[in-house]
């Protein structure tokens, strides 16, 4: 296969180099690709030694305004003009198309009209990845090597993807980015690596948990061989229930299968929790409670992808109610949070089929604590989403703090 070079790329800035993907974006309704796009499309794919491009992947998405059958022919038309700009440029890699459908942006913040558009512009896209054999980038100058580092202690997470339900093996570039980054970890610093473990429901669940656990295995030997001081850790998270399917349209339900086929790298900087009950947590309000205190609710763990208090939930707020009303200068954020989701910050709430779990959870506290008579200026509340989880253990995340703003 060959590229064909254009002239303009010697106008393009040299930071499009060593990109691992590339976004092109449409505004509402339109479906062409401008020739400027077109150029940036053809150098981006430039960048990569021909003789080593295995596949091109097509992540398609659109925004959550109008019609959804509409959307969704938008989204079509989208590709095949992106496919034409690639048979038109001999560009003869093989195409996969993954359509991700709506991006919601439903999050209970009040955007600006203009603000707003800026937000939808960018979710009117589809983003251009290039997988490659031996997963070197290079600018017809010289190689760019991947230098791995994926664990950071601020970013401690990267997931890793199966394409099919059977796959039970790592492809060649997550393979060789998993190896570098492990060679780099600080083993000073990093006391192990949990390996959290999923996969979607086939309906033969027995082959789904024997497949997660060949890739597991296969996971945890490629760390330890190429890291043997560091512990790993599996924790089989089983089925991902495609209930809220209902929430996506029908040609989209197989890329969200895909993203459930993963496992998902944590490296712990210190001791992995496993148990809340080790955390010494602050489960009461008190004369002592100042600002920025975090009050964490004993029985305050959710079912799976419900936000409906359960009855020990609700008796251990009924006790907060009263601290409250005793403590009545404290003022409170009442904050939902959720475990295991990818690549985002927020999960679907089963009730609702919307992403807005952690929020739901938030408010289904807030709401309990009015209507037993705390008053409602001194509360507010908010989702995070899985941005600040306790431990690897899911069950310490699917929880409510209670943080004191002021006092």
């Amino acid at each position: 296969m060959k590229i064909k070079l254009l002239m303009l790329v010697i106008l393009i800035n040299t930071s499009i180099y060593a990109q691992k993907y590339h976004s092109v974006f449409f505004s509402n309704g339109n479906t062409k690709i401008s020739n400027d796009n077109s150029t940036q499309i053809v150098n981006y794919l430039n960048q990569f030694d021909p003789k080593n491009l295995k596949s091109i992947t097509l992540n398609v998405y659109n925004d959550d305004t109008g019609n959804d059958k509409i959307n969704a022919i938008l989204s079509q038309k989208r590709v095949t003009g992106l496919k034409l700009i690639f048979k038109k440029n001999k560009i003869t890699t093989p195409i996969i198309v993954n359509y991700q459908g709506v991006v919601d942006i439903t999050n209970n913040h009040k955007y600006s009209s203009t603000e707003l558009e800026d937000i939808r512009n960018k979710n009117r896209r589809i983003d251009v990845h290039v997988a490659t054999t031996n997963y070197v980038i290079t600018d017809n100058k010289k190689n760019i090597k991947n230098e791995g580092a994926l664990f950071t202690e601020k970013e401690n997470k990267h997931a890793v993807f199966y394409g099919s339900a059977s796959n039970t093996v790592l492809n060649f570039p997550d393979r060789q980015e998993i190896i570098t980054s492990i060679k780099k970890i600080d083993t000073e610093k990093v006391k192990s690596i949990s390996l959290n473990v999923y996969n979607d429901d086939s309906g033969n669940y027995e082959n789904d948990n024997l497949i997660s656990k060949k890739r597991a295995e296969e996971l945890k030997n490629i760390i330890n061989t190429n890291s043997p001081n560091i512990d790993v850790h599996i924790n089989y998270r089983g089925n991902f229930k495609t209930e809220i399917k209902k929430a996506y349209l029908d040609q989209h339900v197989e890329y969200l299968k895909n993203k459930n086929r993963r496992i998902e790298l944590v490296a712990n900087y210190g001791d992995p929790v496993t148990d809340i009950s080790s955390l010494n947590l602050v489960h009461t309000f008190s004369q002592e409670s100042r600002a920025g205190d975090r009050i964490h609710l004993k029985h305050g763990v959710f079912t799976d992808n419900k936000s409906i208090l359960t009855k020990e939930m609700a008796n251990e707020l009924d006790r907060v109610v009263m601290q409250l009303n005793k403590y009545s200068k404290l003022h409170v954020e009442i904050q939902g949070h959720i475990c295991c989701t990818n690549g985002g910050h927020e999960a679907i709430d089963k009730d609702t089929g919307k992403l807005e779990l952690s929020i739901n959870r938030a408010k289904v506290v807030y709401s309990y604590l009015i209507k037993k008579g705390v008053d409602a200026k001194r509360l507010r509340f908010k989702g995070y989403g899985n941005q600040k989880p306790l431990g690897f253990d899911e069950e310490l995340n699917k929880r409510i703090e209670l943080y004191i703003l002021r006092s």
